[in-house]
């Protein structure tokens, strides 16, 4: 049966006219129980009292899963990963989310809510505070110019941080693995200019190939997730991943978290 996860983001506490998104889209605004479709009624506002992800029914009865409190209220999204695989995986399987605040100004957003079945091949969130953590991979990255910081963190406590032409490089064992993705979230700051540009690369084993370029016209300085099929690509023991700047100068930043080949 293997592993099955329920993944979604949350964000809290802030104002609705600057509501930022995931995926670039809409995300669901939840202020009573259930899955509300996109909902951007004035519904913000200070004071988050407590909001229970009510969470799951298998067949068996409602099960709560998580709770999200006024810790989680600090302005940006986190992401939540919920293993399901102790649970029956009924054709009615329900999923709820459910609001449980007392004043009508309190409010929360939820993005990106997706069911996957496989556990990461690879993953690193730069928690471990430097360049030699995650799992999965088969070395530490080989870093050039980039850094660790704690100040924007997409979920956890760090991501890595590039100016200029700062370079991550790292090598996973994909032999006897196949259609995986690549998948990050970035920040793209605001200073970003035309002609800056940021790059994520592979090496099959034939060369260096660009799979998604970063430029200007993404820099709303936002988080967003991205994810590169790397189903073209030959899986092989020395399969390599990297993530480079071009950009003109040291204001210009970009930050990426949570790297993971799934």
């Amino acid at each position: 049966n293997g592993q099955t996860e329920l993944v979604f983001f949350t964000l809290t506490d802030i104002p609705i006219t600057t509501i930022p998104t995931i995926d670039g889209g809409c995300p669901l605004v939840p202020p009573v129980t259930g899955i509300i479709t996109c909902d951007l009624s004035d519904i913000a506002g200070p004071g988050l009292k407590r909001i229970r992800i009510q969470s799951i029914d298998d067949g068996s009865g409602e099960q709560i899963v998580d709770t999200i409190t006024p810790d989680h209220a600090d302005k940006v999204y986190h992401q939540h990963i919920i293993d399901l695989s102790s649970y029956n995986r009924s054709a009615n399987f329900n999923i709820i989310f459910a609001g449980a605040m007392d004043e009508t100004l309190d409010y929360w957003y939820l993005d990106r809510i997706r069911i996957v079945g496989d556990k990461a091949v690879a993953i690193d969130s730069f928690d471990s505070g430097d360049f030699n953590g995650g799992s999965g991979f088969s070395f530490a990255w080989t870093v050039s110019g980039a850094t660790i910081t704690c100040d924007q963190a997409f979920i956890g406590l760090n991501s890595a941080q590039f100016t200029n032409n700062a370079r991550i490089e790292r090598t996973v064992d994909l032999s006897g693995f196949s259609g995986k993705k690549l998948e990050f979230a970035a920040r793209v700051g605001q200073a970003l200019s035309v002609g800056d540009q940021f790059t994520i690369s592979i090496d099959e084993g034939a060369g260096w190939v660009t799979v998604k370029t970063l430029t200007a016209s993404d820099a709303d300085g936002y988080y967003h997730s991205y994810s590169i099929d790397l189903s073209p690509y030959n899986h092989i023991s020395t399969f390599k991943i990297a993530f480079e700047g071009g950009m003109n100068a040291s204001s210009d930043t970009v930050c990426i978290d949570q790297i993971q080949i799934v």
